[in-house]
């Protein structure tokens, strides 16, 4: 399927590297259409082998499964990260709207423009790093009780002067 192919699919990957076209325009030039364009079957074919040479090259090749292995962590603990800061946001989220639920059930104004500067990437209140242990046989129902503000302590009244 490639051979008969192979000047188009040289002349697209000069296309590609030069900027002459968009990848993007390709890859929709390529989904045109109720048939299936042979020039994308011979690409299709020709990934498939660059992709069985590069697996064969992995598996003749324990430097290169290292660094292989090495990039996948990598990616994992990028996952990892966006879950974290997911969870990050959802937690702040819920409890932001409790706080201001509770503003207004005690007589707080609170406005739109005031609630858009409210930002759910807070973080300082989480232990990011570390030992977290969590022992879900003495969790309490329902959420968390939300903390109370600390009151600023009363100025100590000035000294007399006698």
């Amino acid at each position: 399927m490639i051979t008969p192919y192979w000047d188009e699919l040289a002349r697209l990957a000069a296309s590609l590297r030069h900027g002459w076209a968009a990848a993007s325009l390709l890859l929709a030039r390529f989904q045109a259409g109720l048939r299936p364009n042979p020039l994308a079957q011979a690409l299709q074919e020709y990934g498939r082998l660059i992709k069985t040479n590069f697996v064969l090259d992995w598996l003749a090749d324990q430097e290169l499964r290292t660094r292989v292995s090495h990039q996948l962590n990598k990616g994992e603990q990028a996952l990892c990260l966006a879950i974290v800061v997911n969870a990050i946001i959802a937690w702040n989220t819920v409890y932001t709207s409790r706080v201001l639920d509770e503003l207004r059930a005690g007589g707080e104004v609170i406005t739109t423009s005031e609630i858009e500067h409210i930002s759910p990437l807070a973080h300082q209140h989480i232990h990011l790093y570390g030992h977290c242990p969590f022992d879900l046989s003495t969790r309490p129902d329902g959420d968390r009780p939300l903390r109370t503000p600390i009151t600023p302590a009363a100025p100590a009244p000035a000294p007399t002067r006698v």
